[in-house]
């Protein structure tokens, strides 16, 4: 039923929320084996058929399925299983590609609300906030408040912490932090970890209190002790930065250790770095290998990019292109800038691709551009400049140039400089060029031989004028940036 609408897209970004879902409502997985299981669903046990879905979907002692686990889901639902009414609506919206298989999924989502279901209430909250229901022209807050308000009669550990960000930030109520706070903290003292999480944000940013350092502390620490890598790795950032605490690099690593272990993805990467920072031979950097792959397989996109660069390089593992073009992909097409920029370069080049083709080059350079890479935008000047899949457009060329400059990439002061000097594109402005020039070949093995031949070309006014005006340029340079380093 579900594998022919090819519900689902990668597995990777799929199981990255499995985990979530399961923790909805709390809900441990049954100890029977699934030998045990497989022969109560065969009498048609509608329990055990959840209970196999759960296993599916966790990948516990089974290959982890997401369609066998919605399979499952659907046999013990439609014998009345309220749960895996819950479950199997929160699976269909949550990754469901098609608008029938979203609306199947809130129409499941309805049936357990109807029965009571908290895990349902919340789930098809969470649908209005994000306005995925079929039809919507955005989100019902009547409609979320009062879901989230039964459900927070009903005990949901989650529904105050919705609530609190309904108010912090003013959403579809009137806003209001001592409020948000107060449900946060309500939260807090049933134990749950995005209320310590969202907490610790209304100390750190002071929203209604005084902004209190050794308060945040103490919430992350509360949230590490009931299982949260990422407060782990919220306070290794701290000890990065000397945050409500002395600031400390070791320290950070013992945290970045301790949210790895507690299977955070970001912290893995982070102590992967770190091991091959300090790896000496292939055995340490087969332990850095590993971390990767295992964040990797958690579903983290920043991780296949990381990964990636194992197989390009062959460290600790077999060299392999077309491995590392894969990951690079899969990590591009879920957002991971860097891994965007690295798909251009590869088709522009014609590496580790099928075939060079400067027309996809273009778009992946266009879409990390959008997303603020100073990088993508430098090239999609030269693409410009010169005419490699796209029309020649010196006019472009030059913003793009001016873009990059302004994010930090070295690079575009020369390119942007040979502009200015032939007047391609923009006004000829050779004083303005030659600070250009000056900054860019700090960059370049040809710096010296390059600023030479642009000095013969320009009277000592001119070089004059350009030495002056290097400080205003310089202060372009890293205006703007931010946003890649994922």
């Amino acid at each position: 039923m579900i594998r022919n609408q090819d519900m689902f897209g990668g597995l990777g970004r799929v199981m990255a929320g499995c985990a979530a879902l399961v923790m909805l409502s709390g809900g441990a997985l049954a100890k029977d084996s699934m030998d045990d299981l497989l022969k109560k669903v065969e009498g048609g046990d509608a329990a055990a058929q959840f209970e196999v879905g759960e296993r599916y979907l966790t990948g516990d002692g089974v290959d982890a399925s997401p369609n066998e686990a919605a399979d499952w889901y659907l046999k013990a639902a439609e014998q009345g299983n309220v749960r895996a009414m819950s479950r199997l609506g929160s699976l269909l919206v949550q990754f469901g590609e098609s608008a029938q298989v979203l609306n199947d999924g809130v129409q499941w989502l309805e049936k357990a609300v109807a029965k009571g279901d908290v895990e349902g209430m919340v789930a098809l909250a969470k649908v209005e906030f994000a306005g995925k229901r079929p039809g919507s022209s955005g989100p019902d807050y009547e409609r979320i408040l009062k879901l989230l308000n039964d459900a927070d009669a009903k005990g949901s550990t989650e529904a105050p912490v919705l609530l609190g960000g309904m108010y912090a930030e003013g959403r579809g109520v009137e806003k209001d932090v001592a409020k948000a706070r107060a449900l946060f903290e309500r939260g807090v003292d049933s134990g749950s970890v995005e209320a310590m999480l969202a907490l610790a944000a209304v100390y750190r940013q002071g929203l209604g209190v005084e902004e209190d350092s050794a308060k945040v502390i103490e919430l992350y620490k509360q949230a590490v002790d009931a299982g949260s890598g990422v407060a782990c790795r919220r306070l290794a950032v701290a000890a990065l930065s000397g945050y409500g605490m002395e600031k400390s690099p070791e320290e950070a690593y013992k945290w970045f250790q301790k949210g790895a272990e507690l299977n955070d993805a970001h912290s893995m990467r982070q102590v992967a770095r770190y091991q091959m920072a300090k790896a000496t031979d292939d055995e340490g950097r087969k332990g850095a290998f590993e971390m990767v792959r295992k964040a990797a397989d958690l579903g983290d996109p920043a991780a296949l990019y990381d990964l990636a660069a194992f197989y390009d390089e062959g460290i600790a593992t077999k060299k392999d292109q077309r491995r590392a073009s894969e990951l690079i992909y899969a990590a591009a097409v879920n957002g991971v800038i860097p891994a965007q920029v690295e798909m251009g370069a590869r088709y522009r080049e014609g590496v580790g691709v099928m075939v060079r083709d400067f027309v996809a080059a273009a778009a992946w350079f266009s879409q990390a551009a959008g997303a603020g890479s100073g990088e993508a935008m430098y090239f999609l000047g030269v693409m410009h400049e010169s005419g490699e899949g796209v029309a020649v457009q010196p006019q472009r060329a030059v913003e793009f140039y001016k873009q990059a400059i302004a994010r930090g990439v070295t690079d575009a002061h020369s390119r942007l400089g040979a502009m200015l000097i032939d007047g391609r594109g923009v006004k000829a402005d050779p004083a303005r060029a030659y600070a250009h020039f000056l900054i860019g070949a700090a960059s370049r093995r040809d710096g010296q031989e390059l600023i030479q031949r642009v000095e013969a070309q320009l009277t000592p006014e001119q070089r004059e004028a350009g030495r002056a005006l290097v400080p205003e340029l310089q202060k372009l340079g890293g205006s703007m940036k931010g946003g890649e380093d994922q």
